[in-house]
């Protein structure tokens, strides 16, 4: 018995730590199976980021149950779309931004009333790649060079047919269901958490694993712009660079006190200065309102950059929060009181960041509002630049767009609630 007593909850720990990297593992793969449907759909519907995230969030209904019938896996539909909210990130690594610098087609611009938004020819490919006349007649007039018979602008580094390639990089923040192993798992990515990937740390602070995929597709169709990240120039001129071992945390491991790694509270008076148990009807009972987990939203997927109007994937993003608050309404929890917070980063005079910060966040507001979130009040504020996550030192000597990228995680709206469970 001594011996069981002793051996016998690190057994059960080991058996509940191999059930959960189990599941980790299958929703590894279900997760890449929804990163080639995304990328699939991206590469047939011009690289939209938001034909992008329904084609993912499709594509995870096996992880929440799947379906037989229609409502089955329209029910999983919901689940997976109300689990996601705030919970994945969809970056389009490629087209770039400067894929469009220099492949942009203004005559597409105009054949698909495009606005801004810049397009780069995939039709007749082939032939294009063949005629050099028709590619220096595309996008910018920066030099252009001849390599291995492929053309290569220097904005991207990229010939046409790199550019009409699509890929993504998915970051899901996949939730452990196994007891007592996902407290193992939090306390120990919390400590090899570097921090600098202000997603991935929001989602570890939250208990959830980030699991990251990454997928590569020829495109089908003419790329229009949306939301690329930046990737500028020629790389290294030809010349590699070791970029050295990742950055490692160097504090102490974590030693759990519990076979769960929880936190044991310490004892506290709990007052009353009575003697002997409460009788019924004369217990404490606890009232008031509870905090609940911040949601924080990247302003760079919510509006353009230095401006207030909310995007089309902005509001399904917003979308995805309300339904969410409902099902968790649905669940027995009561929202009493929500505020919403904009940030904004650095760039700029203090009293126009202020500004913007205000704008962006009643325009969150006024949304969450119009739209059924549940709650009795829903407050705005702006903070201008005053709370970075990213100090603007961290982000010298970078200037242009190169330093609005470094700053982007400052730019976010942050949606504090607080509640009770019915």
């Amino acid at each position: 018995m001594l011996e069981f007593a002793v051996v016998g909850p690190l057994l059960t720990l080991l058996g509940l730590a191999s059930v959960q990297y189990g599941l980790l593992f299958n929703a590894k793969n279900l997760i890449n199976h929804a990163s080639f449907m995304a990328a699939r759909a991206g590469s047939t519907g011009n690289a939209r980021i938001d034909t992008v995230e329904r084609a993912y969030l499709r594509g995870l209904i096996p992880l929440y149950g799947g379906g037989r019938t229609l409502q089955e896996t329209t029910e999983s539909l919901a689940k997976a779309t109300a689990d996601m909210a705030g919970n994945v990130q969809i970056e389009m690594l490629n087209p770039t931004r400067e894929s469009f610098d220099d492949w942009n087609d203004p005559r597409l611009q105009t054949l698909f009333n495009t606005g801004a938004r810049r397009v780069i020819p995939h039709r007749h490919l082939a032939h294009n790649l063949n005629d050099r006349a028709v590619l220096e007649k595309l996008g910018n007039s920066r030099e252009l060079r001849n390599v291995q018979g492929s053309l290569v602008k220097p904005s991207s580094g990229q010939s046409l047919e790199d550019a009409n390639i699509i890929k993504l990089r998915i970051t899901h923040g996949y939730e452990p269901k196994v007891p007592l192993v996902g407290r193992v798992y939090a306390t120990f990515l919390k400590w090899l958490d570097v921090k600098d990937n202000a997603f991935e740390t929001r989602l570890i602070e939250s208990g959830r694993i980030p699991v990251v995929s990454h997928v590569t597709l020829q495109m089908q169709t003419d790329p229009i712009e949306t939301t690329q990240v930046s990737i500028p120039g020629m790389g290294n001129g030809g010349t590699p660079v070791d970029p050295g071992d990742p950055p490692v945390t160097t504090a102490e491991p974590p030693r759990c006190q519990t076979i769960s790694c929880s936190p044991m509270p310490e004892p506290t008076d709990p007052g009353g200065g009575g003697t002997g148990s409460c009788k019924e009807g004369t217990c404490p009972v606890c009232t008031g309102t509870l905090p609940l987990p911040d949601v924080e939203l990247d302003t760079d997927v919510l509006f353009n950059f230095n401006q207030s109007t909310l995007l089309p994937e902005g509001r399904a993003a917003l979308d995805r929060l309300i339904q969410s608050a409902k099902d968790r309404t649905a669940a027995g929890e009561v929202f009493s009181d929500v505020k919403v917070i904009g940030h904004t980063d650095q760039i700029g005079e203090a009293g126009v960041n202020q500004q913007l910060s205000v704008t962006r966040a009643k325009a969150v507001s006024d949304y969450l509002r119009s739209h059924g979130f549940p709650s009795q009040t829903i407050a705005h504020e702006g903070r201008g630049a005053t709370e970075p996550v990213v100090p603007l030192s961290a982000c010298s000597p970078r200037t242009g767009q190169a330093l609005i990228d470094c700053l982007q995680p400052n730019r976010r709206v942050v949606v504090q609630m607080s509640g009770a469970k019915t």
